[in-house]
């Protein structure tokens, strides 16, 4: 992710909707906070999350991933959550931008702690795709089989159908079908969270 980076701007993970990366030994300091020598740049770890620019749902499964991340560095340095701080509280600096456009910094916070705490203990992950034709059904079916991902065919009116996925604990179970219907055939599809 520093690849053909100018700038003098360095953080010490980055998050993707696969993987997080370490790129700067923890215990070395990170340009990252906009506070120049201050406590942000040298006191703290820098988590980039990835894709905040043109990701679309990869940005989310990063901000998913980064949530984990986050409380595994609480539980590996004994931070406590109140001093898991945006780059914004420490300069200013208007980061993570997505995250607060989107109002939604309150919402990672919960998402860390659930994560420390054991988290998601009580949620599940599921798919639903968009409206298919029917002449799809047996492709969804074998690629179901094929994924080991089970699921429903939920038929509408006028031959239209939707694939509906089983809860499942670990959203990773659905990476293999939510690539066969976005990345590869260009369907839509959505992953969210419900109730156990």
């Amino acid at each position: 992710y520093m690849i053909r980076n100018d700038n003098q701007v360095s953080f010490h993970i980055a998050v993707d909707d696969k993987e997080a990366v370490q790129g700067i030994p923890l215990e070395r300091n990170a340009w990252h906070t906009g506070d120049g020598n201050g406590n942000g740049n040298r006191k703290s770890i820098g988590v980039e999350i990835c894709y905040s620019l043109s990701g679309g749902d990869r940005y989310y499964k990063a901000e998913d991933n980064a949530a984990i991340v986050v409380a595994q560095l609480m539980k590996q340095y004994n931070i406590p959550i109140s001093k898991v701080r945006t780059h914004q509280s420490w300069s200013g600096k208007y980061c993570p931008h997505r995250m607060l456009d989107e109002g939604r910094w309150n919402s990672f916070i919960e998402r860390v702690q659930n994560a420390y705490n054991g988290g998601g203990n009580n949620m599940k992950w599921t798919m639903k795709s968009g409206g298919l034709g029917v002449n799809l059904a047996q492709e969804i079916m074998d690629k179901l089989a094929e994924f080991k991902v089970k699921g429903n065919l939920v038929y509408e009116a006028d031959g239209i159908f939707y694939l509906q996925c089983e809860p499942v604990d670990d959203r990773n179970k659905l990476g293999a079908i939510t690539w066969y219907f976005k990345d590869y055939k260009g369907w839509y599809c959505e992953v969210y969270q419900v109730q156990a």
